[in-house]
Formats: structure tokens, sequence, C-alpha cells
């Protein structure tokens, strides 16, 4: 997230079940994710993941991922007063990749389910995604989120937005230390405007069991308009071992700010 959220050609972490589950293959052992965001008018998402490889070019995940709000104040179609609701949302995925020399592909298949007051509505979907490492510290990646059927609300279709994105990403390695640069370009629903996205990590690590990360980005696609209230993501993280702890900040103009907490371990 602090990345400007350009993980697309990176993916590398049991998160990639949502970035892009062709980056699953990267692991080298099993590890289990947990994120908080803490967004404006008390919503808050919940994330849980846990990625596995299998063999030499083969790996699963599943994660579970909760939206909730706190109650908000209901009004009838004369404005008056009539209590209070509540929206809700979680969703179950499960995830494989394979990796053929090179290039990664991996698929994700996902149960929504969704609540606003007394409505509800699911469905399933897929994410699909493909990912490209080369030697150099070139990679490039591919996913296409939301394939799947449309939730039905009070007998009202509603279509999940499609997501095609792509990007690309490369490593500089000097000793310890090392620099990460993203570019993503994202397409949603039936939106023909493709929004950037940028962002880069710079880190080091002293021996194989502590590591120092810092990382910005901006997610927006009116680069006139980035500013300390708009675009800019700024975090960092640190690793002791197999435990990695992460913290983001991003503004949201007016509405305040959006903070995120992870928490990694690695087995």
């Amino acid at each position: 997230s602090a990345m400007g959220q350009t993980f697309t050609a990176i993916a590398d972490d049991g998160t990639a079940i949502y970035w892009n589950p062709a980056g699953l293959t990267q692991l080298r052992n099993a590890e289990i994710n947990f994120t908080h965001l803490q967004l404006f008018e008390d919503i808050r998402h919940e994330y849980v993941a846990y990625g596995q490889p299998l063999d030499e070019t083969d790996s699963m995940g599943i994660a579970v991922t909760l939206l909730t709000q706190k109650q908000l104040d209901k009004y009838d179609n004369q404005g008056n007063a009539a209590g209070n609701f509540s929206s809700y949302g979680e969703a179950l995925s499960m995830a494989y990749s394979h990796r053929f020399s090179s290039i990664s592909a991996g698929i994700a298949a996902k149960g929504i389910y969704q609540r606003i007051d007394d409505v509800s509505a699911s469905g399933i979907a897929f994410d699909a995604g493909m990912l490209y490492l080369h030697a150099s510290g070139l990679s490039m990646g591919v996913v296409i989120q939301n394939i799947g059927t449309s939730q039905k609300f009070n007998n009202i279709f509603e279509n999940i937005p499609l997501v095609v994105k792509a990007g690309i990403a490369w490593r500089l390695t000097i000793g310890s230390q090392y620099l990460i640069t993203n570019i993503d370009g994202i397409r949603t629903g039936n939106n023909k405007k493709v929004f950037g996205r940028i962002g880069g990590e710079a880190g080091i690590n002293f021996g194989e069991n502590l590591g120092i990360r810092l990382r910005a980005g901006s997610k927006t696609d009116n680069f006139d308009k980035i500013s300390e209230k708009n675009g800019l993501t700024l975090g960092g993280g640190i690793r002791i071992r197999g435990l990695g702890i992460d913290g983001s900040y991003e503004p949201f103009e007016d509405l305040g700010g959006a903070y995120r907490a992870g928490l990694s371990v690695r087995f």
C-alpha cells in the first residue's frame, strides 16, 4: 500500500493471492499475513492470507477479507429519521500458481458476500495473473480481477467491477542494500481511462536476520493534484528473522487518512 499500490509485478509474499496470484511461486517457505486497514468514517478492512509452496514449481494460498463499518443514520423517502443501519462484506479466496521457467501463472477463486442494512447479495469471481521474472532484476506482471457473476440486490443485478492491472518493476541490489521501482496501470469497470500508479522501496539488510525498508508512492491519475493531502503514500517496515512488521499512511483530502498495519510470519 505504501508504494502507491504498485505490487502487480512484485507480488512476492502471501498477499499475492490478492495482488497477483502468479506471484505465489516466489514463496520459499510457508507464510501467513495479517493486515488491518483503518479508513475514514470508522470503516475497517481486515485481511488474513496464508501461502505455501507445494514443490519447486507450484504454490497455493487461501485468504479471508472482511469489511465492516459503524452504524449510520437511516432516513425514509421523506427525509424522516428511521433508525440506523450498517454494512458488511466478506470474501474467501483460494489460489494456485505454477512456474514455467521465468514465467508464472496463477488463478484465484473467491466467494463474495455483501450486506447493506437488511439487503444482501453473494457471488463468485476469479482472478487470473501472469508474472515474468528476469535475472537482471526486471519483472513484469498482469492480472485480471473479478471475472465472474453479477450480484443481486433487491431484484437488481449489479456486476462486480472488472479490474485489469499491468505493471513493471526493477530491483537494483548493491551489497546489502537494494532499491525497487514500480509502475502500474489500472483500468476498472467500464471506465476507459487508465489510472497510473508509481512507487518504490529502499531497504538495507543487516545479515540474514534483520532488514529495514522505507516505501513511498502515488496512486493518483492526476499528477498535478498531488499534495500532502492527496495521492502520496508513505510507509516502511522491519523484518526480524521470519517476522515482518509493516505500516503505511495514505491521505484522502478532507476525508482524513487511511492507516494500514501489517504482520507477517514465515515458517
